[in-house]
């Protein structure tokens, strides 16, 4: 029963010394900010670079598609007329 209360005591002292400090609860603070700015900045990357650039090369892709086959389509009615 003693070496329990020994440990009970060693876990107690533990956790008021290295759990409780106000260093950790500092640590996870900063941690939780940076963790928080990471999330943000990959959904911002997401955004960036998997939709708005694939989108945006897709719509320049089909207007000189467009225009490319405008001409084409011009070239061929003047056969005809």
């Amino acid at each position: 029963m003693q070496k329990l209360n020994n440990v009970e005591r060693a876990l107690k002292q533990f956790r008021e010394s290295v759990l409780d400090s106000p260093r950790i609860a500092e640590s996870l603070k900063r941690y939780d900010a940076w963790h928080l700015r990471l999330a943000r900045s990959e959904n911002l990357r997401w955004i960036i670079f998997d939709f708005l650039v694939p989108l945006s090369l897709g719509l320049v892709a089909l207007i000189l598609l467009r225009s490319a086959v405008w001409e084409l389509a011009k070239r061929g009615w003047q056969y005809f007329f």
